[in-house]
Order: structure tokens, then sequence, then C-alpha cells
């Protein structure tokens, strides 16, 4: 601070005195906190811009927030409200974010739910000035916070099918954010697609705009240079421009109501058009990870009910990690099917019990689970009861959505394709390294038994080229194969495939995300039989929260596949084929997702591979049908 203020840069003054404004207040020094916000304010008179007047005022809301304060957090943002609405959405949505906050605590319980819903629809538009990993960690835990706050607040009302609706619009939105990085070449053919891309563009664009006007009117204090301050005008003004022709694409959006802004997560979910989609005995349980407890919507198609878990999410991220790599070393020794009983037993203690005391969930011919954070990388269907021993997939089938909002769409696409009932839409079965993956042979030899006249490619033949064309053609396709998670660049997660003989970038081998998006995908059912096929980036990161559908299985769907069997580990070659074999086998007289729970189940009682690591890996994404 010193530094800066002997230089001569006041901003940057400015920003060390509002840090240690904070950091007084953590370490519970009010003198040093008032003294650090009167030179605050005196540093942002002298420059008198909009940036310095909202960092200020925001800071003084955080601060009176921290405190308990409602009546400082509203005192504090008064001032500014003009600044706000002109300036980033980042400022803007932490604002209301405040100001919701501050209102649930006077028990102003319709002004906190205006000022929450305020928070929930800015905090999407916040984009390119996040690219840290620190940033975006920090981000994605307030913006989930913002959410659990509306949901606290329109349960508080009564208000059950609201806050569902505020609960989906959490879902994590990497593969929209990521289609400006795949460019208006994905899914040229859908104007839905474009529009988002050139909403990511846009965004990124104010992100400058507002950088830009920030830096003349830093460098105009007092607007006392006239060409300055006809500049920073002249950038207001495009910057209003900028955000008044976002707002005019995300209206169109929602007019639109297509079903590729619902599975991009574009269009604000509906609680009634989520009960339609769900069939007599059906129960969809929703859930929403907040820092100090897990909420659970419990979902019929005529009722809606709330369970609530007292875990904190960096409890249930320790124990969905726990989980996960107790299974991995167990199965690597040898170990039996009792293995890790009571960590399951627990988590369904937390995740299942509260739903089962909230409604009729073991009356239910299906589950259908909607994950969030962390619960992503769960296999649910190890899921252990306490009392019956029995396995969660042993009593239901389990479909798994990226979104409830997501259900009807693919219900209707379902309607819309019918039922393959033609011998033409053969089944096809990719299997490019036999060598590496020696029971991926025997895998492509099973489905080509079970399912007649399905084709196989096996080895060399198994390239891209035939794998996007076999994707094109209307059957079910099996890739038995390596899927390679890029936790830097999710769009780059692959589909390792052979290599065409011209070597065309649309027959190199490799068959990433940026690439399935721009495919016409044809398919009642692809199943990914390789490694880590179902997970986001998160997982490798150490669940760096907001990416957990940026998956190849997830892209398969919007490209236009109805179901997706992916996996959430490595899984040991000679497992995999028998299991595979159970599924097809099953596949001839059940659905997709009642096929896979008979495959689970067979392999529980088959004693071999009934311990968990062998089956719970796999999961259905899709419509089920």
């Amino acid at each position: 601070m010193e530094i800066h203020g002997r230089i001569g840069a006041p901003f940057e003054e400015l920003q060390d005195v509002l840090i240690l404004a904070e950091l007084a207040y953590l370490l519970e020094r009010p003198s040093d906190v008032s003294r650090w916000m009167r030179r605050a304010h005196e540093l942002s008179s002298g420059l008198d811009a909009r940036a310095t007047r909202t960092a200020v005022a925001l800071t003084e809301a955080r601060i009176a927030d921290a405190e308990g304060d409602p009546q400082g957090v509203l005192a504090a943002l008064r001032p500014v409200e003009g600044d706000l609405a002109r300036g980033d959405y980042t400022s803007e949505w932490e604002a209301d974010a405040l100001r919701a906050r501050a209102y649930l605590r006077m028990g102003a319980l319709d002004s906190a739910a205006a000022a929450g819903r305020r928070a929930v629809r800015t905090v999407e538009r916040v984009r390119g000035n996040l690219t840290s990993g620190v940033l975006k960690t920090a981000f994605t835990s307030a913006r989930i916070q913002t959410y659990s706050d509306l949901v606290t607040i329109l349960l508080r009302l009564g208000r059950p099918a609201e806050a569902l609706e505020v609960a989906d619009a959490a879902r994590a939105r990497a593969l929209s954010e990521h289609l400006a990085a795949a460019g208006r070449e994905a899914r040229p053919f859908d104007e839905t697609a474009r529009s988002f891309a050139d909403g990511e563009r846009l965004l990124r664009r104010i992100d400058l705009l507002v950088g830009a006007l920030d830096e003349v009117e830093l460098g105009a204090p007092g607007a006392a240079d006239p060409w300055l301050a006809a500049e920073a005008q002249d950038r207001m003004s495009r910057l209003a421009a900028a955000r008044g022709e976002y707002e005019a694409l995300l209206i169109n959006l929602a007019e639109r109501q297509s079903s590729t802004a619902a599975l991009l997560g574009g269009v604000w979910p509906s609680a009634a058009r989520i009960q339609k989609a769900l069939e007599p005995g059906e129960v969809l349980l929703e859930y929403l990870v907040t820092p100090e407890r897990l909420i659970v919507f419990v979902v019929t198609d005529d009722d809606i009910r709330i369970a609530e878990s007292t875990v904190s999410s960096e409890d249930l991220a320790t124990r969905v990690r726990f989980a996960r790599e107790l299974l991995r070393t167990r199965s690597a020794e040898g170990a039996g099917a009792s293995d890790g009983a009571e960590v399951f037993a627990s988590l369904h203690r937390i995740l299942i019990e509260p739903a089962a005391r909230a409604a009729a969930v073991y009356e239910a011919t299906r589950l259908i689970i909607v994950p969030h954070d962390v619960l992503t990388y769960l296999p649910f269907a190890a899921l252990r009861d306490g009392t019956t021993g029995r396995y969660l997939i042993e009593d239901f089938p389990l479909l798994h959505l990226p979104s409830a909002a997501t259900l009807a769409v693919l219900q209707e696409n379902h309607r819309r394709r019918g039922t393959v009932a033609d011998g033409s839409r053969r089944a096809h079965v990719i299997a490019p390294f036999p060598e590496e993956l020696p029971a991926t042979r025997r895998e492509a030899e099973s489905v080509r038994a079970l399912l007649p006249g399905a084709e196989a490619r096996i080895g060399s033949e198994a390239t891209e080229g035939r794998a996007r064309q076999a994707l094109s053609q209307g059957g079910v396709v099996h890739l038995a194969t390596h899927g390679v998670m890029n936790p830097q660049n999710p769009m780059f997660s692959r589909l390792e495939l052979r290599q065409g003989a011209e070597g065309r970038s649309t027959d190199d081998g490799r068959l990433e995300v940026h690439e399935l998006l721009g495919l016409a995908i044809d398919a009642p059912l692809v199943f990914l039989s390789g490694c880590e096929t179902g997970l986001g980036p998160a997982w490798s990161r150490q669940f760096v929260r907001g990416e957990d559908f940026a998956t190849l299985a997830l892209a398969f769907i919007y490209a236009g596949s109805e179901n997706v069997v992916a996996t959430l580990w490595r899984l040991e070659d000679e497992s995999a084929a028998v299991f595979v074999e159970h599924f097809y086998a099953e596949l001839k007289q059940a659905s997709p997702v009642d096929a896979l729970a008979r495959a689970q189940r067979s392999m529980i009682a088959a004693g071999e591979y009934a311990s968990p690591y062998y089956w719970a890996a796999y999961r259905l994404t899709g419509s089920g049908s």
C-alpha cells in the first residue's frame, strides 16, 4: 500500500486499503476497519469513478453482511444503484445477493425473493473475468450460496415448486459456456446453438468494455479532461448497447423454448413441466449441495416434498472421495463384496433415508437422480440400506439426469423418434484396440451375437470416420475404447479411435467433445465402454465445482443420442466384458434403464464380480426409454 501511495497509484492503493479493511474485520479489529474504510472513501472520492464507488460500497456491504447488520448492507449499496446498473454483471450480482440476505434477516421475504431472483438471473452472465482457477473456485462457491439463499427464501414462503426451479437452474452450465470456444461450426444446423455461442462472445465483449470504461474513468478523475470524458461516454454507450443486445438474445432464447436451449440450461425450468414428464411410480430426487446442508427435492407427478440433511459440502466431498477410493483400492486387493458397506450405508442414510421420510420413495418403480456438485461422482447404485443390506440398485432402476428440466426434452425427443423396429437400423460395435484391451474383442463378439445384424469394426477398421458414420445411422452404437478426460480444457476430452487412411481432422482417431457438439447423432443408445467416460474434469481437479457435466456423456446427449451408458472410473477389462454380455442380453426384452439395473443385479448375484467396483461405475443418462 505504501509503495502504491508513493508512486501515485491511487486505484491500486484503494484496492490494498479495501483488502486491509476486510482483513481487519476477520481479525476482529473494529477500529482498524473504520480507519481503513475512511481512507477508502477518501481515495474513492478523489478518483470519482464507477469502479471505485462500487468497490467501496460492496466492501462495506460484505462487512455489514458478515456482522449480521441488514440495514448496514442496504445503506452501503443504496448510493451506487445507478453505478451497478451500468457496469459489470459481477458487481450487480453480488449486490443483489447481499440485498437478498439482508431482506431475509429482516423478515421481508417478498423483497428477499425479488432480490434473490435478480441475483440468480445475473450470476449466469458472469464469464470472462474468471479465468484463474482460484477465482473460479471462489466464484462457484459464492454462486451456489446465491441459489441456496433463494431456495431457503422460497421454502420459507411455502413455494416448493419455485424452489425446485431455482435448484434446477443451479446445475452446471459448462457446455453452454464452452460453446463459444467451439465456434459457430458447432451444430451449424441449430440456430439455438449459434445463439448460445453468440451470447458467450457478447459476455466476453461486455467484460472487455467494462474494463475499458474503468480504465478511461480512472484516467479522468472528475471528468476534468474533455477528451477522456467524451471517450468514457462513448464506451458507456457501447457497454449499454452490448448489455441490451445480450438481454434481447436471452429473451429470444426463452421464447424459442427449443430442446437445445433446455439441454444447455438456457430455458428457466418449469416445475409443472417436470412433474408432467414423470410417469406414475417414478420419483425424482434432485439434490442441492450448499455449504452447510444438503437439500433434496422429492418430486412425483402430483407432489413436491423437501428433505434436508445437516451435512456440509466439505464433509460430503470427503465421504464421496473416500467411498470411491475405497472401491478402487479394495478391488485391486481382491476384497469381497462387503467392502465399504458402512461407508455406503452412511451415504444411504444421508442421501436416501431423509427423502424416504418425506415421501413414499420405497414405493417407487424407478428413481431418477439429479445429482449436484460432488454427488456427480458418487455411484448411487452402490448405496446400501443399513437395515436390509441391499444396494439401491437392487430395489430401484436408476436413471441419471444433468437437470430435471432435461427429462421432458428427452421424452419428447423419444416420442418424435419412435420405436426402432426395422432391420435397416442395425447396431454398430467399435473396438479399436483389442491388443491393449483384449476383452474388447470379446465385447464386440458378444454384442454382435446378442444383437442380430450388428456390424462390428475391430482393430484398424475401427476408425473415427466409421464411428461418426455409425452414430448417424439410427441404431445402437457400442464404443469399446479409451475415454480420455482433459482437465485443462474439457472441450478436448475425447474417445480414442483408429486414424483413417487419409488422416483428415474428422478421421484422426480423436473424437473430441467439441467435435461431438457438431455432429447430428441419431442413436437410441450409445454405450461408452471406456475408462471414466462419465466423468467431468472436476474429479481430477479435486472437485472443481461448476463443470460437472462437461462430459463425453452429455455431449452425446446434446448431439442427439437418446440414452448414454458411461462409466465413473477405470474398469477391469475382463469384468467389463462380462457386464456388457449381461446388459445386451437384458436389452433384448427391457428398456435401457431396466436392462442396466438387471445387469448390475446379475453381477451382484454371480459372486465373482459382486463388489460394487465391477458394476456400480455404469450410469445411464437419457430418457431411459
